[in-house]
């Protein structure tokens, strides 16, 4: 359960992380900009759709895979969607200043463009936070609605007569009706 829920989890907080990035990279003075990962006039932007569709595989490969297995419990590390949004985000905003500028920021932490971009990761965290769960919600409730319709649709176990016999329980339909062979009881009387 805990690799599957990861693989849920993970790509939720990337992205949460990334959009975060972009809308920071929207509003931040060019004295701020370096080096940015995925920014159009980078290289590495091409590598995006590729890391799109790697994080949409594994989450859809995850819900799935939860929703043919019914865990056992359905709980969150909410300190996931807590720790890790800041640390992604604050290594992310130091690598692309090393590679941009050429020395490590020591300072980094006290620019307000820094703390904005960091106070930005919170609300999307917990939008990350609500997705992941009402995605593990409908697929724990598929795979408990698909194990509650295969344990009606099984054969009952074979019940033993009082005379030692084994026999199958009647269908539905031939509960009250009499099985036996012979002329109608209306005939006989």
């Amino acid at each position: 359960m805990r690799l599957r829920l990861w693989l849920l989890i993970l790509p939720l907080l990337v992205a949460g992380t990334q959009v975060g990035t972009a809308i920071l990279d929207r509003l931040a003075p060019p004295s701020y900009e370096s080096v940015e990962l995925f920014s159009p006039d980078n290289e590495s932007h091409a590598l995006l759709p590729v890391v799109v569709a790697l994080g949409a595989m594994a989450l859809v490969c995850a819900v799935v895979r939860l929703a043919t297995s019914a865990p056992t419990t359905r709980r969150h590390p909410a300190w996931a969607f807590a720790g890790l949004p800041p640390l992604i985000f604050t290594l992310q905003e130091h690598v692309e200043y090393v590679v941009g500028h050429g020395h490590i920021p020591w300072l980094l932490a006290a620019n307000p463009v820094f703390l904005f971009g960091l106070g930005l990761q919170a609300p999307l965290a917990v939008v990350a936070y609500a997705v992941s769960r009402a995605l593990v919600g409908a697929a724990v409730a598929i795979a408990e609605r698909r194990l509650a319709a295969r344990a009606r649709w099984r054969r009952p176990p074979l019940s033993p007569r009082p005379g030692g016999t084994d026999i199958r329980p009647r269908p539905c339909f031939l509960r009250n009706a009499r099985l036996t062979r012979g002329p109608p009881h209306a005939l006989v009387v």
